[in-house]
């Protein structure tokens, strides 16, 4: 039957998720869609717990042996009617709105050929973290692509008018890393946007953590990327490029040549029109040209405890506030110090106060006073503004206050919007 929206899972040995993923999907307040799952040879319970569904959406289809993920994905495009196609996996639930706020941005955006949105990862000590911190799709370029595949599989749609316009398929000699060739091959034929909603995309969907990529699939793919933007521009602009990067004197003619190089080779999203001086470092840093890629504010041999326990042994310091402890074992732990005190809102530990810094600060008593405070809170200005200013109302006399990450060493590390996962702000 032609629907809306066709989705595809393909599981395989998922009998501890799948019946919840499935429900979530079922359940979508968009009911226009249809759901071909695949399973994929499992030699446990997965198709006995399969053959349980009883929905007229569903079509289930199992394979007697283990086929390439590729090719499925392929057929079922091939085959598939529907106005657009998105995928889903037996590890997954999403929210009830998922295919509604899905289907009603792609229909309100001609021009985007595909869109994701954010999701939660969760590990096995269930702490979640955001999948899209490392990222700002706002300003998503193909420079992005070069170094890792920001978008998520199983919470993307597609304009099936999109796919076969240019006609992009799954490359099944990318065993891992297909979806990741997908998107970039796709980067080059459309627009591919983040779901708006309010000031942030809206998280849809949990996942659990997966197995990491082996590096010999990533190696063919980055050869690829490489091989194919080798070709497409000449030796005249990657001369003018690195001349720029080397700050060499250049002529005008030059300084146009590459400026233009730049844009042609980053500018990914139509909607979001990306200016070299906001990208050429993330650029630079790319697999073309790592060899020239240089650091400054490099500090060799001496760490940040190693700083804090020099500071308590000179000034014999016997109380230590830390603002900011995702991983106590990298910091805190280390540091020599009578009365320890720790704050981080998502705490690791139960010895660490699970508070904003400014929460704990408002119920922190007047008289309470700490000989060092480490600041390596938010990485936002105002937020180290406040936090410092509070950290001054509470120090003792002849204390000291030492702020983390304010000498980044890339420039990556420094650009706003966050580009990297090691980021100092906008300090």
């Amino acid at each position: 039957m032609k629907t809306k929206i066709s989705c595809l899972m393909i599981c395989f040995n998922n009998q501890q998720t799948i019946n919840q993923s499935i429900d979530s999907i079922l359940n979508q307040h968009f009911k226009d869609f249809e759901l071909l799952i695949i399973d994929n040879a499992s030699a446990d319970d997965t198709p006995q717990k399969l053959k349980s569904i009883d929905d007229e959406r569903v079509k289930i289809i199992y394979n007697e042996e283990t086929r390439n993920i590729s090719d499925l994905i392929n057929k079922w495009l091939l085959d598939n009617k529907s106005k657009y196609v998105c995928f889903s996996e037996p590890d997954m639930t999403y929210t009830k709105d998922r295919l509604l706020r899905q289907f009603e941005y792609m229909e309100s955006a001609p021009r985007v050929g595909a869109s994701g949105t954010q999701l939660i990862f969760q590990n096995v000590a269930q702490a979640s973290f955001d999948f899209l911190w490392k990222s700002n799709f706002k300003k998503y370029t193909k420079v992005v692509l070069l170094h890792h595949n920001p978008f998520s599989f199983s919470t993307m749609i597609f304009r099936r008018s999109s796919l076969m316009k240019y006609g992009l398929l799954f490359d099944s000699t990318f065993k891992n890393l297909s979806f990741y060739n997908f998107i970039d091959e796709a980067s080059q034929c459309f627009s591919i946007s983040l779901l708006e909603g309010g000031s942030a995309s809206p998280v849809l969907g949990r996942k659990k953590l997966g197995e990491s990529v082996p590096s010999g699939d990533l190696n063919d793919l980055k050869r690829k990327q490489i091989g194919r933007i080798l070709e497409k521009y000449t030796i005249r602009e990657w001369e003018a490029y690195l001349k720029l990067y080397g700050g060499s004197v250049m002529a005008d003619h030059e300084l146009n040549i590459a400026c233009d190089f730049i844009n042609n080779i980053i500018c990914a999203n139509q909607k979001h029109r990306v200016y070299p001086r906001s990208a050429l470092y993330k650029f630079f840093r790319s697999q073309l040209i790592s060899a020239a890629a240089r650091q400054f504010n490099s500090l060799n041999g001496i760490t940040r405890s190693q700083l804090i326990n020099l500071l308590i042994q000179k000034f014999s310091y016997t109380s230590y506030l830390e603002i900011g402890t995702s991983n106590p074992t990298q910091n805190f732990d280390l540091v020599q110090c009578p009365n320890k005190t720790a704050v981080d809102p998502e705490p690791l530990r139960e010895d660490i106060i699970g508070l904003t810094s400014d929460a704990f600060f408002e119920n922190l008593p007047a008289e309470k006073k700490f000989d060092l405070i480490f600041i390596d809170g938010l990485h936002h200005a105002d937020q180290v503004t406040r936090d410092i200013d509070n950290a001054i109302t509470h120090l003792a006399k002849n204390g000291s206050i030492v702020c983390h990450d304010m000498l980044p060493e890339t420039e990556e590390m420094q650009m706003v919007p966050r580009i990297s996962a090691r980021w100092m702000g906008d300090c």
